[in-house]
Protein backbone atom coordinates (compact mmCIF):
# COMPACT_ATOMS: atom_id res chain seq x y z
CA UNK A 1 0.00 0.00 0.00
CA UNK A 2 2.90 2.23 1.09
CA UNK A 3 4.25 2.16 -2.82
CA UNK A 4 1.05 2.48 -4.59
CA UNK A 5 0.69 5.69 -2.60
CA UNK A 6 4.28 6.94 -3.62
CA UNK A 7 3.57 6.16 -6.60
CA UNK A 8 -0.10 7.96 -6.82
CA UNK A 9 1.53 10.66 -5.33
CA UNK A 10 4.36 10.86 -7.78
CA UNK A 11 2.23 11.01 -10.88
CA UNK A 12 -0.12 13.21 -9.23
CA UNK A 13 2.98 15.84 -8.83
CA UNK A 14 3.59 15.21 -12.46
CA UNK A 15 0.46 15.76 -13.79
CA UNK A 16 0.19 19.49 -11.17
CA UNK A 17 3.27 20.31 -13.49
CA UNK A 18 1.46 19.64 -16.82
CA UNK A 19 -1.49 21.57 -15.82
CA UNK A 20 0.14 24.63 -14.75
CA UNK A 21 2.04 24.79 -17.99
CA UNK A 22 -1.51 24.28 -19.80
CA UNK A 23 -2.33 27.52 -18.17
CA UNK A 24 0.64 28.77 -19.12
CA UNK A 25 5.16 29.19 -18.26
CA UNK A 26 3.73 31.02 -14.34
CA UNK A 27 6.30 31.36 -12.07
CA UNK A 28 4.11 28.74 -10.59
CA UNK A 29 4.33 26.17 -13.20
CA UNK A 30 8.64 26.98 -13.08
CA UNK A 31 8.73 26.51 -9.18
CA UNK A 32 6.79 23.40 -9.81
CA UNK A 33 9.14 21.33 -12.33
CA UNK A 34 12.58 22.81 -10.25
CA UNK A 35 10.86 20.69 -7.10
CA UNK A 36 11.13 17.80 -9.66
CA UNK A 37 13.62 14.90 -9.72
CA UNK A 38 15.84 15.60 -13.23
CA UNK A 39 14.49 12.59 -14.92
CA UNK A 40 10.44 13.76 -14.22
CA UNK A 41 11.28 17.50 -15.60
CA UNK A 42 12.78 15.39 -18.43
CA UNK A 43 9.42 13.60 -18.28
CA UNK A 44 7.16 16.86 -18.27
CA UNK A 45 9.24 18.98 -21.13
CA UNK A 46 9.04 16.13 -23.49
CA UNK A 47 5.18 16.25 -22.47
CA UNK A 48 4.84 20.01 -23.44
CA UNK A 49 3.90 21.72 -26.69
CA UNK A 50 6.31 23.10 -28.92
CA UNK A 51 5.13 26.58 -28.16
CA UNK A 52 4.95 26.16 -24.97
CA UNK A 53 8.60 24.50 -24.72
CA UNK A 54 9.79 27.50 -26.91
CA UNK A 55 8.87 29.54 -24.03
CA UNK A 56 9.70 27.65 -20.67
CA UNK A 57 13.54 26.88 -22.40
CA UNK A 58 15.13 30.06 -21.99
CA UNK A 59 13.84 30.60 -18.25
CA UNK A 60 15.38 27.69 -17.11
CA UNK A 61 18.99 27.44 -16.27
CA UNK A 62 21.81 25.73 -18.22
CA UNK A 63 22.35 23.31 -15.45
CA UNK A 64 18.76 22.21 -15.60
CA UNK A 65 18.59 22.24 -19.42
CA UNK A 66 21.95 19.79 -19.54
CA UNK A 67 20.21 17.42 -16.68
CA UNK A 68 16.78 17.76 -18.75
CA UNK A 69 18.92 16.39 -21.85
CA UNK A 70 20.88 14.05 -19.81
CA UNK A 71 17.39 12.15 -18.91
CA UNK A 72 15.02 12.36 -22.25
CA UNK A 73 15.16 9.76 -24.54
CA UNK A 74 17.23 9.74 -28.05
CA UNK A 75 14.92 10.56 -30.22
CA UNK A 76 12.83 13.13 -27.85
CA UNK A 77 16.60 14.68 -26.79
CA UNK A 78 17.17 15.43 -30.45
CA UNK A 79 13.85 17.24 -30.99
CA UNK A 80 14.45 19.71 -27.60
CA UNK A 81 17.48 20.25 -28.85
CA UNK A 82 16.33 21.97 -32.65
CA UNK A 83 14.42 24.25 -30.69
CA UNK A 84 17.38 25.74 -29.06
CA UNK A 85 19.59 28.25 -30.36
CA UNK A 86 23.05 27.38 -30.81
CA UNK A 87 23.93 29.95 -28.57
CA UNK A 88 22.12 28.08 -25.94
CA UNK A 89 22.93 24.71 -26.53
CA UNK A 90 26.99 25.35 -26.37
CA UNK A 91 27.00 25.95 -22.70
CA UNK A 92 24.73 22.92 -22.52
CA UNK A 93 26.74 20.37 -24.18
CA UNK A 94 29.70 21.63 -21.67
CA UNK A 95 27.78 20.39 -18.98
CA UNK A 96 26.72 17.59 -20.62
CA UNK A 97 28.47 13.98 -20.14
CA UNK A 98 30.91 13.28 -23.05
CA UNK A 99 28.88 10.56 -24.41
CA UNK A 100 25.80 12.37 -24.55
CA UNK A 101 27.73 15.36 -26.50
CA UNK A 102 29.34 13.19 -29.14
CA UNK A 103 25.43 11.64 -29.84
CA UNK A 104 24.16 15.02 -29.90
CA UNK A 105 26.96 16.63 -32.20
CA UNK A 106 27.24 13.98 -34.38
CA UNK A 107 23.01 14.20 -34.85
CA UNK A 108 23.35 17.79 -35.56
CA UNK A 109 23.92 19.15 -39.50
CA UNK A 110 27.10 19.42 -40.04
CA UNK A 111 27.70 23.27 -40.33
CA UNK A 112 25.35 23.22 -37.00
CA UNK A 113 27.76 20.55 -34.98
CA UNK A 114 30.68 23.09 -36.18
CA UNK A 115 29.11 26.48 -35.38
CA UNK A 116 28.47 24.96 -31.95
CA UNK A 117 31.40 23.64 -31.24
CA UNK A 118 32.96 26.94 -32.00
CA UNK A 119 31.21 28.60 -29.20
CA UNK A 120 31.73 25.53 -26.66
CA UNK A 121 34.35 26.55 -23.95
CA UNK A 122 35.30 23.14 -23.79
CA UNK A 123 36.86 23.63 -27.28
CA UNK A 124 38.03 27.24 -27.03
CA UNK A 125 41.76 26.98 -26.42
CA UNK A 126 42.02 23.98 -28.81
CA UNK A 127 40.10 24.31 -31.66
CA UNK A 128 42.25 27.05 -33.43
CA UNK A 129 44.67 25.12 -33.64
CA UNK A 130 43.33 21.36 -34.87
CA UNK A 131 43.39 22.53 -38.39
CA UNK A 132 47.34 22.75 -38.81
CA UNK A 133 48.30 19.66 -36.23
CA UNK A 134 48.62 15.92 -37.61
CA UNK A 135 47.41 14.22 -34.47
CA UNK A 136 47.05 15.38 -30.67
CA UNK A 137 49.65 13.52 -27.72
CA UNK A 138 46.96 13.56 -24.93
CA UNK A 139 45.66 11.53 -21.87
CA UNK A 140 41.92 10.16 -21.98
CA UNK A 141 40.90 12.72 -19.58
CA UNK A 142 42.09 15.67 -22.04
CA UNK A 143 40.17 13.67 -25.03
CA UNK A 144 37.04 13.56 -23.37
CA UNK A 145 36.92 16.63 -21.67
CA UNK A 146 38.47 19.11 -23.56
CA UNK A 147 38.79 18.08 -27.53
CA UNK A 148 35.88 18.66 -29.47
CA UNK A 149 33.56 15.52 -29.98
CA UNK A 150 33.27 15.64 -33.82
CA UNK A 151 37.32 16.52 -33.86
CA UNK A 152 38.39 14.22 -37.26
CA UNK A 153 42.14 14.07 -36.18
CA UNK A 154 43.98 10.87 -35.06
CA UNK A 155 44.79 10.98 -31.42
CA UNK A 156 47.73 9.53 -29.60
CA UNK A 157 46.45 8.35 -26.29
CA UNK A 158 49.37 8.69 -23.32
CA UNK A 159 48.41 5.46 -21.30
CA UNK A 160 50.78 5.71 -18.89
CA UNK A 161 51.52 7.86 -15.58
CA UNK A 162 50.88 7.47 -11.98
CA UNK A 163 53.58 9.62 -10.57
CA UNK A 164 53.72 13.76 -10.46
CA UNK A 165 56.83 16.21 -10.27
CA UNK A 166 55.67 16.70 -6.72
CA UNK A 167 55.79 13.46 -6.08
CA UNK A 168 59.02 11.01 -5.06
CA UNK A 169 60.74 9.84 -8.70
CA UNK A 170 58.79 10.91 -11.64
CA UNK A 171 59.86 7.65 -13.52
CA UNK A 172 57.35 4.79 -11.11
CA UNK A 173 55.11 4.86 -14.05
CA UNK A 174 52.72 2.02 -14.63
CA UNK A 175 50.26 1.22 -16.92
CA UNK A 176 47.31 4.34 -16.76
CA UNK A 177 44.59 3.26 -19.13
CA UNK A 178 44.67 -0.33 -21.06
CA UNK A 179 44.34 -0.51 -24.91
CA UNK A 180 40.64 -1.52 -24.73
CA UNK A 181 40.03 1.81 -23.38
CA UNK A 182 41.84 3.33 -25.87
CA UNK A 183 40.07 1.35 -28.61
CA UNK A 184 36.82 2.64 -27.23
CA UNK A 185 37.96 6.11 -27.93
CA UNK A 186 38.98 5.42 -31.06
CA UNK A 187 42.69 6.47 -30.50
CA UNK A 188 45.64 6.14 -33.40
CA UNK A 189 48.09 5.09 -31.18
CA UNK A 190 48.93 4.47 -27.71
CA UNK A 191 52.35 6.27 -25.91
CA UNK A 192 54.20 4.97 -23.34
CA UNK A 193 57.11 6.55 -21.21
CA UNK A 194 60.27 4.56 -20.61
CA UNK A 195 63.15 5.34 -18.18
CA UNK A 196 66.21 3.72 -19.21
CA UNK A 197 68.98 4.26 -16.29
CA UNK A 198 66.90 4.80 -13.71
CA UNK A 199 65.75 3.17 -10.72
CA UNK A 200 62.29 2.40 -12.49
CA UNK A 201 64.13 0.82 -15.56
CA UNK A 202 63.13 -2.54 -15.67
CA UNK A 203 59.72 -1.23 -14.23
CA UNK A 204 59.04 0.64 -16.98
CA UNK A 205 60.80 -1.09 -19.99
CA UNK A 206 58.77 -4.41 -18.44
CA UNK A 207 55.46 -1.70 -19.07
CA UNK A 208 56.36 -1.12 -22.57
CA UNK A 209 56.99 -4.87 -23.48
CA UNK A 210 53.35 -5.35 -21.89
CA UNK A 211 51.56 -2.72 -23.97
CA UNK A 212 53.40 -4.07 -27.21
CA UNK A 213 51.78 -7.16 -26.63
CA UNK A 214 48.37 -5.80 -26.02
CA UNK A 215 48.28 -3.42 -28.42
CA UNK A 216 49.67 -5.55 -31.86
CA UNK A 217 46.23 -7.76 -30.66
CA UNK A 218 44.11 -4.86 -31.42
CA UNK A 219 46.05 -3.51 -34.34
CA UNK A 220 47.06 -0.21 -32.20
CA UNK A 221 50.73 1.28 -32.73
CA UNK A 222 52.65 1.99 -29.69
CA UNK A 223 54.99 5.17 -29.31
CA UNK A 224 57.64 4.89 -26.95
CA UNK A 225 58.84 8.22 -25.14
CA UNK A 226 62.38 8.02 -23.63
CA UNK A 227 61.38 10.38 -20.91
CA UNK A 228 64.08 11.76 -18.45
CA UNK A 229 62.46 12.65 -15.32
CA UNK A 230 63.96 15.39 -13.77
CA UNK A 231 67.77 14.73 -15.03
CA UNK A 232 67.98 16.92 -18.36
CA UNK A 233 71.56 16.44 -18.27
CA UNK A 234 71.34 12.56 -19.88
CA UNK A 235 69.88 14.07 -23.19
CA UNK A 236 72.99 13.37 -25.23
CA UNK A 237 73.24 11.17 -28.41
CA UNK A 238 74.69 7.92 -26.68
CA UNK A 239 72.23 7.96 -24.07
CA UNK A 240 69.22 8.77 -26.01
CA UNK A 241 70.21 6.45 -29.21
CA UNK A 242 70.81 3.37 -26.44
CA UNK A 243 66.87 4.30 -25.20
CA UNK A 244 65.54 4.68 -28.60
CA UNK A 245 66.94 1.32 -29.57
CA UNK A 246 66.14 -0.49 -26.76
CA UNK A 247 62.34 0.76 -27.41
CA UNK A 248 62.74 -0.45 -30.95
CA UNK A 249 63.87 -3.59 -29.93
CA UNK A 250 61.34 -4.21 -27.42
CA UNK A 251 58.35 -3.82 -30.45
CA UNK A 252 57.51 0.46 -30.10
CA UNK A 253 56.71 1.28 -34.01
CA UNK A 254 57.68 4.52 -33.27
CA UNK A 255 59.69 6.41 -30.31
CA UNK A 256 59.81 10.12 -29.41
CA UNK A 257 62.64 11.58 -27.85
CA UNK A 258 64.92 14.96 -26.84
CA UNK A 259 66.49 16.30 -29.65
CA UNK A 260 70.72 16.49 -28.72
CA UNK A 261 74.18 17.47 -30.63
CA UNK A 262 75.04 15.08 -32.77
CA UNK A 263 71.55 14.05 -33.36
CA UNK A 264 72.14 11.51 -36.42
CA UNK A 265 73.67 9.41 -34.08
CA UNK A 266 70.42 9.17 -32.37
CA UNK A 267 68.15 8.01 -35.88
CA UNK A 268 70.97 6.40 -37.80
CA UNK A 269 70.79 3.58 -35.00
CA UNK A 270 67.03 3.66 -34.56
CA UNK A 271 65.23 1.19 -36.55
CA UNK A 272 61.68 3.05 -36.23
CA UNK A 273 61.32 6.57 -37.21
CA UNK A 274 62.07 8.87 -34.39
CA UNK A 275 59.61 12.40 -33.43
CA UNK A 276 61.57 14.62 -31.08
CA UNK A 277 59.96 16.30 -28.58
CA UNK A 278 59.78 20.12 -27.94
CA UNK A 279 60.96 19.74 -24.06
CA UNK A 280 61.04 22.87 -21.68
CA UNK A 281 59.62 26.04 -23.44
CA UNK A 282 62.44 27.87 -25.47
CA UNK A 283 63.89 31.25 -25.12
CA UNK A 284 62.50 32.43 -28.82
CA UNK A 285 59.49 30.99 -30.95
CA UNK A 286 62.48 31.01 -33.78
CA UNK A 287 64.77 28.81 -31.27
CA UNK A 288 61.85 26.14 -31.38
CA UNK A 289 61.71 26.35 -34.94
CA UNK A 290 65.68 25.92 -35.29
CA UNK A 291 65.44 22.78 -33.33
CA UNK A 292 62.57 21.30 -35.12
CA UNK A 293 64.63 21.98 -38.92
CA UNK A 294 67.80 20.93 -37.44
CA UNK A 295 66.50 17.83 -35.90
CA UNK A 296 64.27 16.71 -39.41
CA UNK A 297 67.82 17.24 -41.44
CA UNK A 298 69.10 14.96 -39.02
CA UNK A 299 66.83 12.12 -39.48
CA UNK A 300 63.56 12.66 -37.61
CA UNK A 301 60.46 12.29 -39.16
CA UNK A 302 58.39 14.79 -37.16
CA UNK A 303 57.59 17.00 -34.10
CA UNK A 304 55.65 17.19 -30.93
CA UNK A 305 55.54 20.15 -29.35
CA UNK A 306 53.58 21.03 -25.99
CA UNK A 307 54.71 23.88 -24.15
CA UNK A 308 56.62 26.28 -27.48
CA UNK A 309 53.18 25.91 -29.12
CA UNK A 310 50.70 26.51 -25.80
CA UNK A 311 52.97 28.54 -24.43
CA UNK A 312 53.55 30.98 -26.97
CA UNK A 313 51.80 34.64 -27.22
CA UNK A 314 50.59 33.34 -30.77
CA UNK A 315 50.46 29.67 -30.94
CA UNK A 316 47.78 29.59 -34.03
CA UNK A 317 51.04 31.55 -35.86
CA UNK A 318 53.99 29.34 -33.82
CA UNK A 319 52.14 26.03 -34.99
CA UNK A 320 51.18 27.07 -38.50
CA UNK A 321 55.17 28.26 -38.63
CA UNK A 322 56.12 24.61 -37.29
CA UNK A 323 53.72 22.86 -40.07
CA UNK A 324 56.01 24.94 -42.75
CA UNK A 325 58.99 23.59 -41.59
CA UNK A 326 57.95 20.06 -41.34
CA UNK A 327 55.48 19.74 -44.33
CA UNK A 328 56.95 22.28 -46.14
CA UNK A 329 60.94 22.11 -46.05
CA UNK A 330 60.76 25.94 -45.04
CA UNK A 331 63.99 26.91 -43.36
CA UNK A 332 63.91 28.27 -39.46
CA UNK A 333 63.93 32.07 -41.09
CA UNK A 334 61.29 31.44 -43.79
CA UNK A 335 59.15 30.07 -40.77
CA UNK A 336 59.75 33.18 -38.49
CA UNK A 337 58.84 35.29 -41.10
CA UNK A 338 55.41 33.67 -41.88
CA UNK A 339 55.09 33.85 -38.01
CA UNK A 340 55.83 37.58 -38.11
CA UNK A 341 53.43 37.79 -40.65
CA UNK A 342 50.19 36.09 -39.05
CA UNK A 343 51.12 37.57 -36.18
CA UNK A 344 50.30 40.75 -37.21
CA UNK A 345 47.43 39.93 -39.29
CA UNK A 346 44.24 41.45 -38.03
CA UNK A 347 42.49 37.36 -37.96
CA UNK A 348 44.92 36.80 -35.22
CA UNK A 349 44.93 38.00 -31.52
CA UNK A 350 47.56 37.34 -28.93
CA UNK A 351 46.11 35.00 -25.48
Amino acid sequence: MADDAGEHDHDSQLLDALRLFEEGVSDAALERLASLHPADQADVVSQLDTSVRSELLPRISTESKALILAHLREDRRLEIVEELSTEALAPVLDLVDFDIAVDILHDLPAERARETLGQMATASDVAPLLPYADALMLTRGVLRNCIPAVTDMPMVLRVSGGSSIVGGNLANETLTTSVREAVRVNASAVALSVFVGSEYEHQTLANLAKLVDESVEAGMPVLAVTAVGKELEKRDARYLGLCCRIAAELGAHFVKTYYCDEFEKVTRSCPVPVVIAGGPKLETDLDALQLAHSALEQGAVGVDMGRNVWQSDYPVPMIRALRAVVHEGASPEEANELLQELKHSREVQPV
